[in-house]
């Protein structure tokens, strides 16, 4: 699988903190408004962990108020991209969180015209909704296996 040209172009070309705060202003303006009040909700300091990064939206913003974020993406795409543009700011999993350990099949669909809806992705076909998609296996863990400590906040995206 690759990510659109616009977001491996990206990975390339712009500042992760320039591409981060433009990305979260559109998010919170469009439906993400959580974004706009994660300062006055979240602690500072502690571990912010982040299920479901996707492109690292929320992991970015809770790097300016907590220590430590973990973030988890199973997606091998979304987590290259936000291990890239994250840097050193959270630590990305290339993993799905479940309630037992093993792997699994992650499922992406792929739509008539052939554009990979990389936000669609779930580890079993619940439905056959896409007649085309692309699948691999990816490690499976439970959220509590890592024992983190001073866990301020976990927001699940799944």
């Amino acid at each position: 699988m690759a990510l659109p040209l616009k977001e491996r172009l990206t990975t390339l070309l712009m500042p992760s903190a320039l591409y981060y705060r433009r990305r979260i202003a559109d998010e919170a303006a469009w439906g993400e408004h959580e974004l706009d009040v994660l300062g006055e909700i979240v602690q500072p300091g502690g571990t912010a962990i982040d299920v479901g990064a996707n492109q690292g939206f929320f992991a970015f913003a809770f790097s300016r108020i907590v220590d430590q974020v973990e973030a988890f993406e199973p997606n091998p795409d979304y987590a290259a991209f936000a291990r890239r543009m994250l840097g050193t700011r959270a630590r990305v999993h290339q993993v799905a969180l479940s309630n037992e350990t093993g792997t699994a099949e992650f499922v992406v669909p792929v739509s008539e015209e052939g554009t990979v809806l990389h936000l669609g992705g779930y580890l079993q076909q619940a439905t056959a909704q896409h007649s085309k998609a692309m699948r691999f296996e990816v490690e499976v863990r439970t959220l509590d296996s890592y024992a983190f400590r001073d866990v301020r906040v976990i927001k699940v995206d799944v």
